[in-house]
């Protein structure tokens, strides 16, 4: 070796990867559900609205006839930036029904409205071929679904993986096969008052929160059950070294008109300061989104700093992805 040191510097960067979405201001709530259903079965339905209040299973009501109660079990949860509610309408009687939800509020344009949200619809003469529960999943591993028959002789249920939002199957397999078809699709098939637990198994290869549905279908009855897995601490770095954000994929959805804030982490894991880091937003969104931080002199050995991120959306409807980087350089001595 020569007697001098030759001084190396060392580029390193890592990446968060972000979608925006401006949505239009929503003016009321929405409840997407069917206008007719059969005794037994699975109701489910799609909330969407600028709720101040979180809808829960105790805000979700049934009437017949309108005003009178009719007791049904509920389960709620917010899935992306919608709230869905499923119930087995076991024993109702045909009639006109109504879903009610109450003491929750929400903005209509700018007011806020604290008046009951109501959904009507009918159950009619008839019973159900069969019935699944639950009626959505939130997951990032396999997952079963239960499906009981109504029927006093043989059901066959259709069950079928199309991808729904991301193009490709969702699902890895059904029942554990080995099929990776686009179109994966199976059969089963349900004796009088049998109950079926349905394995799926989830594609591995998965890199973001992905929304999709699993259909099932009879003679008489079809289901469409959303399933969404949700990712967790996705291996997306570029060239990390000891640095990376605290999170490696951020949905963020926004109206139009609106601003909101996210806050973030960047940590160093190392057992070295990391000092001269720079933060900044890829072209198309930088416009969008306000860094708190974008020059950090030092980040301690094992510590970590507190990035806010501003994002302001515009009038329009839009949607956006891009990568909002960290880089800092290192100089080091070698022989």
């Amino acid at each position: 070796m020569d007697g001098f040191n030759n001084f190396k510097r060392a580029v390193f960067a890592l990446a968060l990867f972000l979608f925006l979405i401006f949505v239009p201001l929503i003016s009321a709530v929405q409840i997407e559900m069917n206008e007719n259903y059969s005794s037994g079965e699975t109701l489910i339905a799609k909330i969407t609205g600028n709720f101040i209040d979180i809808p829960s299973a105790n805000n979700i009501f049934l009437y017949k006839d309108w005003h009178i109660p009719s007791p049904a079990e509920f389960h709620v949860s917010k899935i992306k930036n919608d709230y869905y509610a499923y119930a087995v309408l076991t024993g109702k009687s045909a009639g006109n029904y109504s879903l009610k939800i109450k003491d929750v509020r929400y903005y209509q344009v700018n007011t806020i409205i604290d008046e009951d949200i109501v959904k009507n619809f009918t159950i009619e003469n008839s019973t159900a071929d069969f019935y699944v529960i639950p009626g959505f999943l939130e997951t990032d591993k396999d997952f079963s679904l239960k499906l009981t028959s109504l029927k006093d002789s043989d059901v066959l249920v259709k069950i079928n993986s199309k991808a729904s939002d991301s193009g490709s199957d969702f699902f890895d397999s059904l029942f554990g096969g080995g099929s990776s078809d686009e179109n994966s699709e199976s059969n089963i098939t349900l004796s009088p008052g049998e109950s079926k637990n349905i394995t799926l198994k989830l594609d591995r290869n998965i890199t973001e929160p992905t929304l999709e549905k699993i259909n099932l279908s009879s003679e008489n009855t079809f289901y469409s059950v959303p399933v969404y897995m949700v990712v967790e601490n996705t291996t997306k770095d570029i060239g990390t070294g000891n640095l990376r954000f605290s999170s490696v994929i951020l949905n963020v959805s926004l109206a139009t008109n609106s601003n909101t804030t996210r806050i973030l982490y960047l940590e160093n894991l190392g057992n070295d300061s990391i000092e001269n880091i720079s933060v900044y937003v890829s072209g198309p969104l930088s416009q969008y989104v306000n860094i708190s931080a974008k020059n950090i002199d030092k980040i301690s050995k094992n510590s970590s700093m507190r990035i806010d991120l501003v994002f302001i959306s515009e009038s329009s409807e839009k949607s956006l992805e891009g990568q909002i980087t960290a880089r800092y350089l290192n100089a080091r001595g070698e022989q």
